[in-house]
């Protein structure tokens, strides 16, 4: 299981490093999120404990929020959130 979710986490961020953007989560254990603004709107609805923070991932309604260090294709886990807002599901 933590295989996957690795998978599932290094799939998003390839993506999201080819878009440019330095934010992006990973929503209900699969979707990949980010935008222009994600840096300024992760955390506008505040913390979440819905979370499977084990494997690095959100569940329902909650997004493991991610940035890239220095732009390169390395992350910094940040923490769990409740999702983005007004961002956009990648892939």
């Amino acid at each position: 299981m933590a295989n996957s979710f690795a998978a599932i986490i290094r799939a998003c961020a390839t993506k999201v490093f080819e878009y440019g953007f330095w934010y992006f989560g990973v929503e209900y254990r699969h979707e990949c999120w980010s935008g222009v603004n994600g840096g300024m709107t992760y955390h506008r609805h505040g913390r979440s404990d819905n979370c499977l923070s084990k494997f690095g991932v959100g569940d329902r309604w909650t997004i493991f929020v991610y940035r890239f260090v220095e732009g390169q294709l390395s992350v910094d886990r940040i923490t769990l959130y409740k999702y983005f807002y007004n961002e956009y599901q990648i892939g």
